[in-house]
């Protein structure tokens, strides 16, 4: 304080996107602030209810296609499986989510997107409960769960993102400042965001007791150390529903 291939590689494939910001239309489906002619000329549809920053002739841009057999959207906000067999109108970034989660109690689908995708870092790694405490604790303290750009990391915008942030060189769900965490690649990736945060966590001495706001704070080191235990009652039930 980014043949069916999962969440993580594809978020991996973040160069070749452009700098796009995610939103949310009013229907609860993921699509990209774009202008209203760039989302026609692709085959979507804009959502008129100024769900974008910048002017009116910037709108939440989804798409639908007939091949796809989920939901089109860019990977960031898939929560299941993207394919990217171009079975989607749009960019390269919009993909065919299959499998997806509805959205998690309280959250959007951007934010429910990315509890499952720190989720699925947290198994990956083989780890429990504990550690789906801390990484989602950690999320909700540090970005609401957003992945975020930073207007002072030029290169920050070449990933998909949902906000923008100018808190020192922090950027994504995890708020990890470049300065210490130099893979952008994998900063702007919520999946990979949370592997680096467990790595850290891991060596811990005595990570798997400790309360869970004083082990976000030891991973951390925030200026504003007692904000992490304000979000553990809603981590609990975030992790419970993601299988925790």
């Amino acid at each position: 304080m980014r043949v069916a291939l999962s969440v993580s590689l594809l978020l991996s494939l973040a160069s070749f996107s452009a700098a796009v910001q995610t939103c949310v239309n009013t229907n609860g489906i993921v699509g990209e602030c774009i202008s209203t002619s760039s989302c026609s000329g692709q085959g979507g549809s804009s959502d008129p209810a100024n769900l974008c920053p910048g002017d009116d002739s910037i709108q939440c841009c989804t798409w639908s296609g007939s091949s796809c057999n989920g939901q089109c959207m860019p990977y960031l906000g898939c929560s299941g499986t993207s394919d990217p067999a171009n079975l989607c109108p749009g960019g390269d970034e919009v993909q065919c989510c299959e499998g997806g989660h509805g959205a998690l109690s309280g959250y959007n689908a951007l934010q429910s997107a990315h509890a499952y995708q720190i989720g699925a870092a947290v198994k990956d790694a083989g780890l429990n409960r504990q550690a789906c405490l801390a990484a989602i604790t950690t999320g909700i303290t540090e970005a609401n769960l957003l992945n975020y750009a930073n207007s002072d990391v030029d290169a920050s915008y070449n990933y998909l993102y949902d906000a923008v942030s100018s808190d020192y060189d922090s950027v994504g769900v995890f708020q990890q400042r470049v300065t210490y965490y130099p893979d952008l690649d994998a900063d702007m990736d919520p999946k990979q965001a949370a592997a680096a945060f467990l790595k850290k966590m891991v060596n811990v001495d005595g990570w798997e007791t400790m309360d869970v706001g004083e082990l976000c704070q030891t991973v951390q080191g925030s200026a504003y150390p007692t904000r992490y235990s304000d979000n553990v009652s809603s981590a609990r039930d975030i992790c419970s529903a993601i299988g925790f």
